[in-house]
């Protein structure tokens, strides 16, 4: 599972990409830095965009699951 380049740090975009490079599905959380979940979902074709222009300025962390396999990044998004 792979993402953009602006998954990585700091971010102003509204949107990020996230692949999985063996096009299978995955699920996906985001969470904020209290660890409440801001949003849930499941990719079935194993790709999908993040539309984070409605959050608020701050730290996230995006949990990907793809079977036995789970990543983690951290994001911080700015205004």
């Amino acid at each position: 599972i792979s993402c953009d380049k602006s998954m990585e740090g700091i971010t102003t975009n509204h949107f990020i990409n996230i692949i999985n490079e063996n096009s299978s599905a995955f699920k996906l959380i985001l969470v904020n830095s209290v660890g409440q979940i801001v949003k849930e979902f499941s990719a079935e074709l194993g790709y999908c965009t993040l539309n984070i222009e409605h959050l608020s300025t701050g730290v996230y962390f995006i949990h990907i699951a793809n079977g036995s396999r789970l990543v983690f990044h951290k994001i911080i998004i700015t205004k």
